[in-house]
């Protein structure tokens, strides 16, 4: 009995303790880290602001460099361009040490008030572990559906061999990366089922243990292709 009536008043000890420290902290999540593609049609140079606090410039057809977010958190984003908003208060929550990929895409042709300015869902951009011997390539297809632009294309490596075996839709992203060995490589994008060029980028050199996002958006000749790589 008296074994229980010291158990009893330990138990109250600890009790009154835990609630005299007060509230139980947790550790602050590592920031995330992002990165935006301009693949608008006509977007010269889309400003991304990131919670109305700070902002980076990305010309069309290019990429960002990584930006540092606040992880654990819905963080606030705005795209446009230098003097307009077209896409204001998008809100993501990034996971802790998160890298991620965001396509912009669409044409302001037309519009006052509005924009067709959208994003593709966002994309986990990938890590590969030290030392891994091959480099890796992923494609995602922007370029637009109309203006003479087939609806489906397919990846092809040195004109001689596809990337892989999916086709792509326009904003349809490779389901997984393609493995190649470093080297330098000459990519085409093809009209499906065809052996029509839609268009070329040479020379690309691949490194080992890194990762690729090869990606197509509307030239400035409308009914052209253009290709990117990062």
């Amino acid at each position: 009995m008296k074994r229980f009536a010291h158990l009893v008043v330990l138990m109250s000890l600890i009790t009154l303790t835990a609630c005299n420290d007060g509230v139980i902290s947790f550790p602050t999540p590592e920031p995330a880290q992002f990165r935006v593609v301009n693949t608008t049609v006509n977007v010269p140079t889309l400003r991304v602001t990131v919670d109305s606090s700070s902002y980076v410039d990305v010309n069309r057809g290019s990429v960002s460099p990584l930006i540092d977010v606040p992880a654990g958190r819905r963080v606030r984003f705005g795209f446009g361009s230098q003097t307009r908003n077209y896409l204001d208060s998008v809100y993501f929550t990034f996971g802790s040490s998160a890298r991620v990929l965001l396509f912009i895409l669409g044409d302001t042709t037309g519009k006052t008030t509005n924009s067709n300015i959208s994003y593709l869902r966002a994309i986990q951009d990938t890590l590969l572990p030290p030392g891994t011997a091959n480099s890796f390539v992923r494609f995602t297809h922007i370029g637009s559906a109309t203006n003479f632009i087939p609806y489906e294309v397919e990846v092809w490596v040195n004109g001689k061999a596809k990337l892989t075996q999916e086709f792509f839709e326009a904003g349809k992203s490779s389901a997984q990366y393609s493995q190649l060995a470093p080297g330098t490589y000459t990519f085409q994008i093809r009209e499906y089922g065809t052996t029509t060029v839609l268009a070329t980028l040479p020379n690309v050199e691949l490194r080992a243990g890194t990762s690729y996002m090869l990606y197509s958006y509307d030239a400035a000749t409308p009914g052209d292709l253009q290709l990117g790589i990062f």
